[in-house]
């Protein structure tokens, strides 16, 4: 289905660059675009340390096969979905347009789901 798409457009776009010499921000009008600059978050072995104590989360280079990826990716866009459809004026839970995952459930966080476990 739909989701199915975006998850392959995703791969074919990580496919490309990802977590490998360069990451590539997708297109703005991409559905699954962010304007996150997400290279200063990602990491390979003892850097990691430092940049969770900086940000508080940091992005591990190569840490899931493509399947888990793909699994967390198609559980964020659920989430994401969910959360869009009932916040219809964009309002956020952290200012305009912005989310948290955790915010979003009921427990404050998604530990509940197994793509995070």
């Amino acid at each position: 289905g739909e989701a199915d798409a975006s998850v392959e457009t995703t791969r074919h776009q990580l496919d490309e660059a990802p977590f490998g010499p360069a990451i590539e921000k997708l297109p703005v009008t991409h559905a699954c675009a962010s304007t996150l600059d997400i290279e200063q978050y990602v990491a390979t072995g003892k850097s990691a340390a430092k940049l969770v104590s900086k940000f508080g989360f940091v992005v591990l280079k190569k840490a899931l096969k493509r399947d888990a990826c793909d699994s967390v990716l198609r559980r964020c866009n659920q989430i994401a979905d969910n959360v869009l459809a009932a916040d219809v004026q964009r309002l956020g839970n952290r200012g305009r347009g912005r989310y948290s995952l955790g915010a979003v459930a009921a427990s404050g966080q998604q530990l509940h789901n197994v793509e995070w476990a």
